[in-house]
C-alpha cells in the first residue's frame, strides 16, 4: 500500500500542470452540480409558492359562452350563472366554497395617474378559496356582497403604480 501511495505522489510531482487541471477539473465539476442542484431546488420552491397561491383543492369552473350568429351578428350568453354556483355548493358535498365571479381588463385612474389591470368580481369566500393574505386593510364581507356595496381591494402592483408609498388606509380610502 505504501509503495503505490509512493508512486502516485512522485506522478503528481513530475506532472504538476496535469496533475493541476485534473483537480481543477473535479473542483469545476462538483461545484457545476452543487450550482445545478441548487437552481432546481429554487424553482421547486417557486413552483410551489405560486401552487400554493392558487389554494387547496381548488377547482375552477369556467363557463363558455354560446355565440349565436343572425344577420344583425354574433351574439354571446353565458351558459353558468352565480345561482348555479351557489346550488353546487348546497348540492355537492364535496364543495366548501363558491365565489362566483366575473373578470375584465380595464384601466384604473387616480389623479393624474393609470394602469391597466384585471378586474375580478369575487364573492367573500375567495380569500378562504385562494387561501390569500392581505397586507393591509380587510377583505369582501358577505355584508358587502348582500348589500353590493362598492368596495374592491387592491394588489401591491396598482398600489405602487398608482399611490406610490402613501398610505391608503391611513388616507381615507380604507
Amino acid at each position: 500500500m505504501t509503495a503505490l501511495l509512493k508512486i502516485a505522489l512522485r506522478a503528481i510531482q513530475r506532472n504538476k500542470l496535469r496533475s493541476s487541471l485534473t483537480v481543477l477539473g473535479i473542483i469545476i465539476g462538483v461545484g457545476a452540480v452543487i450550482v445545478m442542484v441548487s437552481i432546481g431546488q429554487g424553482a421547486k420552491a417557486f413552483v410551489e409558492k405560486q401552487l400554493e397561491s392558487l389554494g387547496t383543492n381548488v377547482l375552477i369552473i369556467i363557463p363558455i359562452s354560446t355565440t349565436h350568429t343572425s344577420a344583425r351578428g354574433t351574439t354571446g350568453t353565458i351558459t353558468l350563472t352565480a345561482e348555479d354556483a351557489f346550488a353546487m355548493e348546497k348540492e355537492c358535498g364535496a364543495v366548501s366554497y363558491v365565489s362566483p365571479g366575473i373578470r375584465t381588463s380595464t384601466q384604473v385612474v387616480y389623479g393624474n395617474m393609470n394602469w391597466t389591470t384585471f378586474v375580478s368580481g369575487v364573492g367573500p369566500d375567495f380569500q378562504t378559496i385562494r387561501n390569500w393574505q392581505l397586507e393591509s386593510g380587510r377583505f369582501i364581507t358577505q355584508q358587502d356582497a348582500n348589500s353590493m356595496a362598492k368596495v374592491c381591494l387592491l394588489g401591491q402592483t396598482v398600489v405602487t403604480n398608482l399611490f406610490g408609498t402613501m398610505n391608503l388606509l391611513a388616507s381615507g380610502f380604507g
